[in-house]
């Protein structure tokens, strides 16, 4: 990407908008620290970031992360959302292929758009995972082949859970805030979603 490294270094960015394919298929970056400044980190901006190592922790401004921001991340180990309380909105494939987180701290609680494919192939990834109320759809293939995810709770509006969600979690316990397994606002469930 144009804004790479000439080196490997621990990379901080600051500017508020962090445009899209910025540090794409970057070498040199191997931390990556985001600055309370950001707000928002665009489409492919750190994709293929092969050496870039966690814990990645996103900060409380950022209130998006475009598609692809953090596809095939390969060595990315641990993702921080703890004060991402602005977060509404997570990509298409913003972190598919990551196949070395093991843990996401928390999910935003004022997630409402987790894009399609969102977390595909972290396969590696073994932590429970907290869905907020705010999310009502689990689109396609969000957590497909997460086949180390041990719980997952769903929030307690969601009403669609679509194809392939969460294919190949051969682990996977489900379970909801309310106490039971899938809450009563659910209509659907597509083809192969577990």
């Amino acid at each position: 990407g144009p804004k790479c490294p000439d080196t490997k270094k621990a990379e901080t960015v600051s500017d508020q908008v962090l445009a899209d394919n910025s540090y794409i298929n970057c070498e040199n970056i191997i931390s990556l620290v985001i600055e309370e400044t950001v707000k928002e980190i665009g489409q492919s901006c750190f994709e293929n970031c092969i050496y870039l190592e966690g814990p990645l922790i996103i900060p409380k401004f950022v209130t998006t992360i475009g598609m692809n921001a953090f596809k095939n991340c390969s060595v990315l180990n641990n993702l921080v959302f703890n004060d991402a309380t602005s977060l509404t909105t997570i990509g298409a494939s913003a972190f598919a292929f990551c196949e070395s987180i093991t843990t996401i701290d928390i999910i935003p609680t004022n997630l409402n758009s987790l894009g399609d494919s969102a977390f595909e192939n972290c396969s590696k990834l073994s932590s429970e995972i907290i869905l907020p109320d705010s999310l009502l759809i689990i689109n396609q293939r969000t957590f497909y082949n997460c086949h180390k995810l041990p719980y997952l709770t769903l929030g307690n509006k969601v009403q669609k859970i679509l194809k392939e969600s969460f294919y190949d979690c051969s682990q996977l316990k489900l379970k909801s805030n309310d106490d039971e397994y899938l809450p009563k606002t659910l209509s659907e469930i597509g083809d192969y979603a577990f």
